[in-house]
């Protein structure tokens, strides 16, 4: 009965030293993430600090102005040009060549 015993106890500090070494390597790994999101958090911080060129802001605003400009004469001119122009022009194919008017 003794080496009953003894060889659970064998197969216990085995089991034993192996999750201890399962939980070492994962603490290892906690620590490496935490230190990995950590210096990701300064980075995407850091990159948020920073502004936005003036320039870039004055493009932005002017391709939103112009944009609103042509939706509202988009909207006005439908009113005033029939249905079937419109589902024609929408569904019209683009010409091959850039820069070219529509045929």
């Amino acid at each position: 009965m003794s080496d009953g015993f003894k060889d659970s106890e064998e197969i216990f500090d085995v089991y034993f030293s192996q999750y201890n070494d399962q939980v070492k390597e994962l603490n290892r790994q906690i620590v490496a993430l935490k230190t990995r999101n950590a210096l990701l958090q300064e980075e995407i911080d850091e990159f948020n600090r920073l502004p936005v060129p003036s320039i870039v802001q004055k493009e932005m605003e002017k391709l939103v102005q112009q944009n609103k400009k042509l939706q509202e004469d988009l909207d006005f001119y439908k009113k005033h040009v029939p249905v079937q122009i419109i589902i024609n022009r929408e569904e019209k194919k683009k010409p091959t060549r850039s820069g070219g008017l529509l045929r």
